[in-house]
């Protein structure tokens, strides 16, 4: 299938939108389908984020979307969050991942091992010893 979409509400009633040019169902696992050249709209705390991957994988049972082939977050701020792959779900307001990370925005960059951005509370927190360098004269 070409062309798919999946829209729904987390758990604060914020409606969420994931989109893939090409959907297909795995082999030997009926509840999961791959998606190919993923695309996620939401709000974390009062600010759009658009979020783009190569590839992903969604579990219709645990309503879970695992990304891969390159990940990347855009705030309406200007923030980006770069990394290989993450998790998302949307249900819960939660997107996660292990794999290094590079966020960049006016303010400086953050260099982390991982990181967890609870989308209803707009919290990010990172994991893994980060490194943050502030930029002079950049905004919050």
């Amino acid at each position: 299938m070409s062309g798919a979409r999946l829209v729904g509400t987390d758990s604060e009633g914020r409606r969420y939108r994931v989109t893939a040019d090409q959907v297909f169902e795995e082999t030997g696992d009926t509840h999961v389908v791959h998606l190919d050249a993923l695309r996620a709209w939401f709000f974390s705390g009062t600010r759009e984020v658009s979020l783009t991957a190569g590839e992903g994988r969604y579990d219709t049972a645990t309503r879970q979307v695992i990304m891969s082939g390159g990940v990347r977050m855009d705030t309406q701020g200007g923030t980006a969050l770069e990394t290989e792959s993450s998790a998302y779900f949307p249900a819960q307001g939660l997107v996660e991942g292990t794999d290094p990370v590079h966020v960049t925005g006016p303010w400086g960059n953050v260099r982390a091992g991982g990181f967890r951005l609870d989308t209803v509370s707009g919290t990010l927190k990172f994991t893994g010893r980060p490194v943050l360098q502030l930029s002079p004269g950049g905004n919050s």
